[in-house]
C-alpha cells in the first residue's frame, strides 16, 4: 500500500490546478490573448483548458503539443504536469511561465508546489514568499507552508500552519493537514493537541490510508511517553575451517592437531533507553559472546561489553551521538584483550534519498597474552652459527617481544549512506573508513582503507537476506619482525643459525564476505543460516590466511 503521503501530494496539488484552470481559460479569452495568437491556436487553448479541468492532463498536453508558447499555455502546461507527477518538467515550464508574465495568477505557488515535490526546499520556500501577497489567503498556500516548516526544527510554527489550512479549506486539504499537523505537534511536545490532530484524521477517514498512519503516530507517541527497552538471545553451531588463524605455511604447536573445528555459540544483548525529550536521548546498552569448541576447547572465548550513549537533535532530519563501550576477552578462560571505545556519530536523513552517517571513533587495546621468548641476537649473518650455540637467533638489535607489542590505540572515521529500494522491499548501505592504529610494538603500526557495501532485502513468505561485502588495504608502516616460514625450515633443516628477515613492510588486503538468510517464525522468534568468508591476502606468510564459518542459528527478540 503506498504511503498517503503520497496521495497529499497528489490530491493537494492537484486541487489549486483546478481551481487555476477557469482563471487561465479566462485570461486566454481575453481579447489580448486570443487575438495575437492564430484561431486554431486558440481553440487547441481551449480545449486543453477544458481537458485540463476533467482531470485530463495527458490529453491537454497533447492537444498543447504544436501550439506557440505564451506565459498562459506555459502555466497550463506546468500545471498538467504537476498534476501527473512530472515535477521536473513541471518546475520548468512553471519557471518559463513566469519568465514570461510575471503577473499570472497562483504561478508562484504552483511552482513552489513543484519545487517541494522534486525535493528543492529552498527554493519551494523561495517561491511560496513570492506567493504570499496574492496567494497567502489560499489553504494551499498555508499547506504547503506547514510541510516546509515540518522539514526544520519550527515544529510549533509548522503545526499553526497546518492547522490554519484546514480552517480555510478543509475539503481540499484534510485529512491531510490535520496528519502532518499531528505529527507537528508531537514534535513540539504537545501530546495533547497531537492526539487531538490525529483523532481527526482517524474520524473523517477512517478507512483511508491516513487513518492506518495515524493509528500508528498515536501508537509512537504513547510509545514515546515510556522508557523502552530491548534485548535479543541467540544460539547456533557453527563450522569454522581456521579456528587458530593459521597463517600460510606456519607449522601448528605439538598440541594442536588440526585446525577446523565445530563450536557452539550463545549471544545475549540488549538496551535500555534512560532518557528522552524533544532534543536529547540516552541510554545503556551491554552484550554477551560466548562459544565452546568441539575439540580445540583451548580457543573457548567470551567477551562481554557495556556501553551508553547520548543522543542530541540538531534539527528534524539531523542529529548527532556520543557512545562509549568497553569490553573484555577471554580465551581459555585466560585474560586476551581489554578494549575501549569512544565515537561519535552524526546522521542526516535526506528522506526518499536515504539517510547518511558521519563516524568517528578513537579506541584502547590491551592485549594479556604472552608474546613468546625473545631470540638471542645472532651475527648479523643469515643462516650463519648463533653466538653462544644457540640452535635459533635473530637479527642482532631485534627484541621480539618489544616489536611485537600490540597493545595501543586507533582510529577509524569515514562515512556511510544507506538507500532505500523500494521497488524491491531493500536498503542498499556503502561506505568508506580510514583506520590508523598505533601500536607500542612497531609490528603492528598500520594505516587502513575500507570501502564496503551491504543490502538487506525483505522476501517473501517472511524470510530476509543480509548481504555485506568489504575490502580493505593495510598497508604497516615498519618491516616484519617475523621470519618466513619457509626460511624458518631451511635454517632448521640446515641444523640451526639465524634466522633471515627479508626486510620488507608487511601489506594486507583484506577481503571480506558475509551473507545471512532469516525466516521469521513469530513476531519474535527467527532462524538463519549464515556464511562469513576472511581472505587475508599478505606479504608476511604468518599472516597470509583464510577463514571459512558456516552456521545456523535461532534468535529471540523482545523489547517492551
Amino acid at each position: 500500500m503506498d504511503h498517503p503521503a503520497q496521495a497529499v501530494l497528489s490530491r493537494a496539488s492537484a486541487s489549486p490546478q483546478r481551481l487555476a484552470f477557469p482563471l487561465i481559460l479566462a485570461a486566454l479569452l481575453g481579447a489580448g490573448a486570443v487575438r495575437a495568437a492564430p484561431a486554431e491556436d486558440a481553440v487547441a487553448v481551449v480545449r486543453a483548458a477544458a481537458l485540463a479541468r476533467a482531470g485530463q492532463c495527458r490529453q491537454a498536453l497533447a492537444a498543447l503539443a504544436h501550439v506557440e508558447v505564451s506565459g498562459e499555455v506555459a502555466l497550463l502546461r506546468g500545471q498538467c504536469h504537476l498534476q501527473l507527477h512530472q515535477y521536473p518538467l513541471a518546475v520548468e515550464w512553471l519557471e518559463r511561465a513566469r519568465s514570461l508574465d510575471p503577473d499570472l495568477p497562483d504561478v508562484d505557488l504552483q511552482l513552489a508546489m513543484a519545487r517541494f515535490h522534486q525535493g528543492d526546499l529552498v527554493g519551494a520556500r523561495e517561491a511560496l514568499d513570492a506567493a504570499a501577497p496574492r496567494s497567502g489567503d489560499r489553504a494551499e498556500y498555508h499547506l504547503y507552508r506547514g510541510l516546509l516548516l515540518l522539514q526544520s526544527a519550527e515544529s510549533a510554527r509548522d503545526a499553526v500552519e497546518l492547522e490554519r489550512a484546514r480552517h480555510r479549506a478543509a475539503g481540499r486539504v484534510e485529512p491531510t493537514a490535520s496528519y502532518y499537523a499531528g505529527l507537528a505537534w508531537a514534535a513540539a511536545e504537545d501530546a495533547e493537541k497531537a492526539r487531538a490532530a490525529l483523532d481527526r484524521v482517524i474520524a473523517e477517514a477512517p478507512d483511508s490510508p491516513w487513518a492506518e498512519q495515524a493509528r500508528r503516530a498515536e501508537e509512537r507517541l504513547a510509545a514515546a511517553r515510556k522508557r523502552s527497552w530491548w534485548a535479543w538471545v541467540r544460539g547456533g553451531l557453527e563450522h569454522d575451517n581456521n579456528v587458530v588463524l593459521r597463517g600460510d605455511g606456519v607449522t601448528l604447536p605439538g598440541d594442536i592437531s588440526h585446525t577446523s573445528d565445530g563450536r557452539g555459540v550463545f549471544e545475549v544483548g540488549g538496551g535500555a533507553e534512560l532518557l528522552r525529550n524533544r532534543d536529547w536521548a540516552a541510554g545503556v546498552t551491554g552484550s554477551y559472546r560466548g562459544d565452546a569448541q568441539f575439540d580445540l576447547q583451548d580457543f573457548n572465548q567470551h567477551y562481554p561489553v557495556l556501553g551508553f550513549w547520548v543522543d542530541r537533535r540538531l534539527d528534524e532530519p539531523t542529529s548527532v551521538r556520543l557512545r562509549y563501550d568497553a569490553g573484555y576477552a577471554w580465551v581459555d578462560q585466560s585474560p586476551f584483550v581489554f578494549g575501549q571505545n569512544l565515537g561519535s556519530e552524526l546522521f542526516h536523513d535526506w528522506g526518499a534519498r536515504g539517510h547518511s552517517k558521519l563516524f568517528a571513533t578513537v579506541y584502547r587495546l590491551d592485549y594479556f597474552f604472552s608474546r613468546g621468548d625473545n631470540l638471542p641476537d645472532g651475527t648479523g649473518v643469515p643462516g650463519a652459527a648463533c653466538p653462544g650455540g644457540d640452535f635459533l637467533c635473530g637479527p642482532p638489535g631485534l627484541n621480539q617481544r618489544r616489536e611485537r607489542n600490540r597493545d595501543g590505540w586507533g582510529v577509524s572515521t569515514g562515512i556511510e549512506h544507506t538507500l532505500p529500494i523500494p521497488v524491491l522491499n531493500a536498503e542498499l548501505s556503502g561506505g568508506y573508513r580510514f583506520h590508523h592504529y598505533d601500536s607500542r610494538g612497531r609490528e603492528y603500526r598500520s594505516n587502513g582503507h575500507e570501502l564496503w557495501l551491504g543490502n538487506e532485502l525483505s522476501l517473501p513468505l517472511g524470510f530476509s537476506l543480509n548481504t555485506l561485502f568489504s575490502f580493505t588495504y593495510a598497508p604497516y608502516d615498519h618491516p616484519s619482525s617475523f621470519a618466513d616460514p619457509e626460511d624458518v625450515q631451511a635454517v632448521i633443516a640446515a641444523g640451526g643459525g639465524e634466522l633471515p628477515l627479508r626486510g620488507r613492510n608487511r601489506r594486507d588486503k583484506i577481503y571480506l564476505v558475509h551473507v545471512e538468510i532469516e525466516k521469521s517464525l513469530t513476531e519474535h522468534l527467527s532462524i538463519s543460516a549464515a556464511y562469513f568468508w576472511r581472505n587475508n591476502v599478505s606479504n608476511v606468510a604468518v599472516f597470509d590466511y583464510d577463514r571459512r564459518i558456516v552456521g545456523g542459528y535461532v534468535t529471540y527478540r523482545f523489547g517492551g
